[in-house]
Parts: C-alpha cells; structure tokens; sequence
C-alpha cells in the first residue's frame, strides 16, 4: 500500500512538472526584455512591409519609414517609403514607390536621401517624388545615411567595408579599409561622422578622413543615435537596443529577440524622448518612450 502511494505521488508530481512548471519556464523564456526606464507607447498598424529604417522629419512633425518589401539584396522594384504620424497611424502607405530594398534615410532641408542597395536616392519632400538617383560605382550593399549640416550626404556600404559620400553632385567612396568592416549605422555630430561597424563606433574627422575609436566591445550595430552628452543609442538588428556611454559598458534597453521581433534602423526624438523600432520582419514600427 505505502508502495502505490509513493508511485501515486510520483506520477503527481512528474504530471504537474510537465503540465505547469514547463510550460511557465518556456514562457519566461519568450517573455522581451524591457528596461524600467522605458515604456511602449505605441505600435503601429498592419500594413507595412519589412520596414528597416525610421526618419523624422522635424519640420513636417511626420515619420518616413522605407520598406524593403523583399529581398534586402534584390532588385525587384518592389520598395517604398510610407508616412506616418507621430503616435503611429499610416498617413500614406506607398508615399514614395519604385525603389528596390531601401534602407537608411536623412533629410536635407526639402529632400529625403535614401540607400537602395547600389545607389542613393533623392526625393523632393514637397513634391512626393524621386528627383535623381545617384549610383554608387563599386557598392555592394548600401545601408545607413546621414547628412552633415552642409549638406554632405554619407552613406555606409557594409559588404564593402566603405563610406561613401555624395560630393560635387557624385557619390563616390570617401573612406574604406579594414576597420570598417560591417560598417552600419552612422550619426554626423559637429565635424565628425560616428560609424558602427563590427563590435566598435569609429569617430571620423568629416575633413581629414582620419578616424578613432569611440566605444569598443558593441556587438553589431545596426541603428545608431545620440542620446545625450558622450551617450548613444544603437541597435544590433537581432533585437536589442542598447545604452552606450563612453568609459562604461553597453545597458541592455530592450530586447525583443526571443519573440523573434527585429530592430533595425532605429530613430531617436530627443525632445520627445521617443525611440522608434522598425521590427523588419515583423512588419510594424514600435514607439518607447524613455522616462
């Protein structure tokens, strides 16, 4: 009899591991990671497609998102940048179409430079329309952009380890080498061009060409942004967003990668503290607001 009960109890307690306990652990495991100092504020609604960079554009208060809506390496013609607000609603789904895998974005006072693939794009805001293409001789896969305040427009190629720049109405490589290998997310600051590239931010001097390193031990970096004084924010595309300030280590924001949620090309609003999370395969753009 103390026999049968003991097996009783066995199988009790092998019933309620399997059943309960298991599945409360596969759970935690799936449960995203969001830092106390950040909250979602807003996500935005079906429709888009592969979104992989957010742009704001601070003069019309709107947000450009470029949707790969393929393969990021195809030129298919099936991309385009939608529009929407600031608490996330579409404006315009397809604002801007026939570009091939666009990715990154900056504004230059009534234009929108984007990357797409092998060259750049330049868009008349006011108009809604593609002005002029720029091709990038020797480029292999276009990503991230930014523009210094004279104009320059930068552009980063991490297949082939280069910077390229749109100079005398020409994109041409301005800077290559091995240190910028998966050279990513990019931020110009005051004379200089903040790089991520494998596992390190490089700081470029925009006049010389000459460059240091400005935070080690990244990860990939995907989407770059200031934050505050000698602070950024960047993402790894897997997933996670990080704090990075000089002399200390990276802070884990968010992480999102066990729900196999993107983050790619981010966007910071430093005025509204809103981090904005294009999540590529899971087709929206999250908003966090950082307290």
């Amino acid at each position: 009899m103390k026999s049968t009960t003991l097996l009783l109890k066995r199988w009790w307690i092998i019933a309620i591991t399997v059943f309960f306990v298991v599945p409360t652990l596969q759970c935690q495991q799936k449960i995203n990671f969001l830092h106390e100092s950040i909250q979602q504020k807003w996500k935005s609604p079906e429709g888009l497609m592969i979104p992989e960079s957010v742009k704001y554009d601070s003069d019309r208060k709107v947000l450009y998102i470029s949707n790969i809506n393929g393969i990021p390496s195809e030129k298919d013609g099936n991309g385009f940048i939608s529009k929407l607000s600031l608490d996330g609603q579409i404006i315009d789904l397809k604002w801007i179409t026939g570009l091939d895998a666009p990715k990154g974005m900056g504004i230059f006072q009534d234009f929108l430079y984007v990357s797409n693939i092998t060259e750049i794009v330049k868009i008349d805001i006011l108009k809604g329309e593609i002005v002029k293409r720029y091709p990038a001789i020797g480029s292999q896969f276009l990503n991230d952009i930014d523009i210094d305040e004279k104009g320059t427009v930068f552009c980063s190629d991490m297949k082939s380890s280069s910077i390229y720049r749109i100079d005398n109405d020409t994109a041409t490589v301005w800077i290559s080498g091995e240190d910028l290998k998966g050279c990513n997310g990019l931020y110009y600051s005051q004379g200089y061009l903040f790089i991520g590239a494998d596992g390190k931010i490089l700081k470029a001097d925009i006049t010389t060409g000459q460059r240091q390193i400005a935070f080690t031990q990244t990860g990939s970096i995907d989407g770059l942004e200031s934050y505050e004084k000698e602070m950024f924010l960047f993402s790894d595309y897997k997933g996670s967003v990080y704090k990075a300030h000089s002399g200390a280590e990276k802070e884990l924001l968010l992480n999102t990668t066990s729900s196999g949620i993107n983050a790619a090309d981010i966007e910071y609003i430093p005025e509204l503290k809103l981090l904005l999370v294009p999540t590529f395969n899971d087709n929206h753009v999250t908003a966090y607001q950082l307290l």
